[in-house]
Protein backbone atom coordinates (compact mmCIF):
# COMPACT_ATOMS: atom_id res chain seq x y z
CA UNK A 1 0.00 0.00 0.00
CA UNK A 2 1.12 3.44 -0.98
CA UNK A 3 1.53 5.94 1.47
CA UNK A 4 0.98 9.81 1.54
CA UNK A 5 1.46 13.07 3.55
CA UNK A 6 -1.18 15.36 2.69
CA UNK A 7 -0.22 19.01 3.58
CA UNK A 8 -3.22 21.51 3.27
CA UNK A 9 -2.76 24.93 3.13
CA UNK A 10 -4.15 28.14 1.45
CA UNK A 11 -0.40 28.74 0.66
CA UNK A 12 -1.39 32.63 -0.03
CA UNK A 13 1.66 32.66 -0.67
CA UNK A 14 3.69 29.36 -0.87
CA UNK A 15 7.00 29.98 1.34
CA UNK A 16 10.17 28.43 2.61
CA UNK A 17 7.99 27.00 6.13
CA UNK A 18 5.22 25.37 3.98
CA UNK A 19 8.23 24.25 1.85
CA UNK A 20 9.97 22.79 4.57
CA UNK A 21 6.42 20.76 5.80
CA UNK A 22 6.64 19.16 2.21
CA UNK A 23 10.70 17.78 2.98
CA UNK A 24 9.39 16.56 6.23
CA UNK A 25 6.82 14.42 4.54
CA UNK A 26 9.63 13.18 2.08
CA UNK A 27 12.05 12.57 4.71
CA UNK A 28 9.56 10.47 6.41
CA UNK A 29 9.33 8.21 3.47
CA UNK A 30 5.97 9.54 2.23
CA UNK A 31 5.15 11.06 -0.90
CA UNK A 32 4.05 14.37 -0.60
CA UNK A 33 0.38 15.92 -1.87
CA UNK A 34 -0.28 18.98 -1.31
CA UNK A 35 -4.02 20.31 -0.99
CA UNK A 36 -4.66 23.96 -2.05
CA UNK A 37 -7.58 25.29 0.16
CA UNK A 38 -9.76 27.82 -0.15
CA UNK A 39 -9.72 26.92 -3.93
CA UNK A 40 -12.65 28.47 -4.81
CA UNK A 41 -12.29 31.76 -2.81
CA UNK A 42 -12.79 35.18 -4.15
CA UNK A 43 -9.68 36.66 -4.40
CA UNK A 44 -9.06 39.22 -1.41
CA UNK A 45 -6.38 40.79 0.29
CA UNK A 46 -6.38 37.84 2.91
CA UNK A 47 -6.56 35.24 -0.61
CA UNK A 48 -4.83 37.72 -2.95
CA UNK A 49 -3.69 34.80 -5.06
CA UNK A 50 -5.62 32.08 -7.59
CA UNK A 51 -5.43 28.66 -7.06
CA UNK A 52 -3.90 28.75 -10.46
CA UNK A 53 -1.09 31.08 -9.33
CA UNK A 54 -0.93 29.30 -5.85
CA UNK A 55 -0.32 25.99 -8.10
CA UNK A 56 2.32 27.37 -9.93
CA UNK A 57 4.01 28.69 -6.78
CA UNK A 58 4.53 24.75 -5.76
CA UNK A 59 5.26 23.77 -9.03
CA UNK A 60 8.03 26.48 -9.32
CA UNK A 61 9.24 25.26 -5.88
CA UNK A 62 9.06 21.34 -6.30
CA UNK A 63 8.64 20.91 -10.25
CA UNK A 64 6.12 18.18 -11.12
CA UNK A 65 7.97 14.99 -10.50
CA UNK A 66 7.71 13.71 -7.48
CA UNK A 67 4.28 15.64 -5.73
CA UNK A 68 1.04 15.38 -6.71
CA UNK A 69 -1.12 19.08 -6.12
CA UNK A 70 -4.78 18.74 -5.44
CA UNK A 71 -7.47 21.90 -5.19
CA UNK A 72 -9.88 21.80 -2.12
CA UNK A 73 -13.03 24.52 -2.25
CA UNK A 74 -14.53 25.72 0.93
CA UNK A 75 -17.37 24.50 2.11
CA UNK A 76 -19.70 25.73 5.37
CA UNK A 77 -20.17 22.21 6.92
CA UNK A 78 -17.03 20.69 8.42
CA UNK A 79 -18.39 16.94 6.88
CA UNK A 80 -18.86 18.06 3.65
CA UNK A 81 -15.03 19.26 3.54
CA UNK A 82 -13.62 16.07 4.92
CA UNK A 83 -16.05 13.89 2.50
CA UNK A 84 -14.38 16.25 -0.50
CA UNK A 85 -10.61 15.48 0.84
CA UNK A 86 -11.03 12.10 0.81
CA UNK A 87 -12.75 11.78 -2.95
CA UNK A 88 -9.69 13.35 -3.74
CA UNK A 89 -7.30 11.38 -2.29
CA UNK A 90 -5.77 8.34 -3.92
CA UNK A 91 -7.63 5.23 -3.25
CA UNK A 92 -5.41 2.25 -1.15
CA UNK A 93 -2.94 4.60 0.53
CA UNK A 94 -2.14 4.83 4.36
CA UNK A 95 -2.76 8.87 5.04
CA UNK A 96 -0.66 11.14 7.31
CA UNK A 97 -2.11 14.53 7.12
CA UNK A 98 0.67 17.04 8.30
CA UNK A 99 0.24 20.34 9.78
CA UNK A 100 1.74 23.26 11.62
CA UNK A 101 0.07 24.24 14.64
CA UNK A 102 0.55 28.60 14.83
CA UNK A 103 -1.23 30.44 18.09
CA UNK A 104 -3.50 32.16 15.92
CA UNK A 105 -4.96 29.50 14.26
CA UNK A 106 -6.12 27.91 17.76
CA UNK A 107 -9.74 28.49 18.53
CA UNK A 108 -10.57 27.86 22.49
CA UNK A 109 -6.94 26.30 22.38
CA UNK A 110 -8.04 23.91 19.68
CA UNK A 111 -6.42 23.66 16.38
CA UNK A 112 -9.49 23.56 12.98
CA UNK A 113 -7.59 20.67 11.71
CA UNK A 114 -7.21 18.78 14.98
CA UNK A 115 -10.60 17.05 13.50
CA UNK A 116 -9.05 14.90 11.20
CA UNK A 117 -7.75 13.03 14.05
CA UNK A 118 -10.74 11.28 13.55
CA UNK A 119 -9.88 10.34 9.65
CA UNK A 120 -6.62 10.23 9.26
CA UNK A 121 -2.81 10.13 11.07
CA UNK A 122 -1.96 13.14 11.51
CA UNK A 123 1.32 14.62 12.68
CA UNK A 124 2.30 17.91 13.71
CA UNK A 125 5.28 19.42 11.52
CA UNK A 126 8.45 20.27 12.36
CA UNK A 127 8.55 23.90 11.33
CA UNK A 128 10.77 26.79 11.04
CA UNK A 129 8.78 28.71 13.61
CA UNK A 130 9.71 25.88 16.23
CA UNK A 131 13.83 26.84 15.88
CA UNK A 132 12.37 30.46 16.51
CA UNK A 133 12.09 31.44 13.10
CA UNK A 134 9.09 33.45 12.16
CA UNK A 135 7.62 33.12 8.73
CA UNK A 136 4.10 34.43 8.01
CA UNK A 137 2.36 34.53 4.59
CA UNK A 138 0.27 38.01 5.99
CA UNK A 139 3.70 39.31 6.49
CA UNK A 140 4.93 38.00 2.78
CA UNK A 141 2.00 39.74 1.24
CA UNK A 142 2.39 42.62 3.16
CA UNK A 143 6.03 43.64 2.02
CA UNK A 144 7.52 40.88 -0.26
CA UNK A 145 10.84 43.29 -0.18
CA UNK A 146 11.08 42.86 3.56
CA UNK A 147 10.71 39.20 3.41
CA UNK A 148 11.96 37.98 0.05
CA UNK A 149 14.29 35.39 1.71
CA UNK A 150 11.20 33.25 3.05
CA UNK A 151 10.24 32.55 -0.15
CA UNK A 152 11.50 30.49 -3.26
CA UNK A 153 13.81 33.05 -5.39
CA UNK A 154 11.37 31.72 -8.40
CA UNK A 155 8.10 33.07 -6.25
CA UNK A 156 9.79 36.06 -4.99
CA UNK A 157 10.13 37.16 -8.61
CA UNK A 158 6.45 35.82 -9.52
CA UNK A 159 5.32 37.61 -6.77
CA UNK A 160 7.26 40.95 -7.68
CA UNK A 161 5.75 40.86 -10.93
CA UNK A 162 2.22 40.02 -10.19
CA UNK A 163 2.22 42.86 -7.71
CA UNK A 164 3.26 45.09 -10.51
CA UNK A 165 0.78 44.41 -12.89
CA UNK A 166 -1.82 44.56 -10.25
CA UNK A 167 -0.42 48.00 -9.62
CA UNK A 168 -0.59 49.23 -13.41
CA UNK A 169 -4.25 47.99 -13.35
CA UNK A 170 -4.92 50.41 -11.13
Amino acid sequence: MQKIGVFIGRFQPFHLGHQSVVYEIIADGLKPVIVIGSANAPKSSRNPYSVAERRQMIEESFGHEFITILELNDYQEDADWIHKLKENLPENTGVTVYFHRKPSDLIYGVHPLDFLRSYFEVKIATYPTHLGIHISSTDIRSDIEKHKHYVHPHIYLGLKKLHLQKTQKW
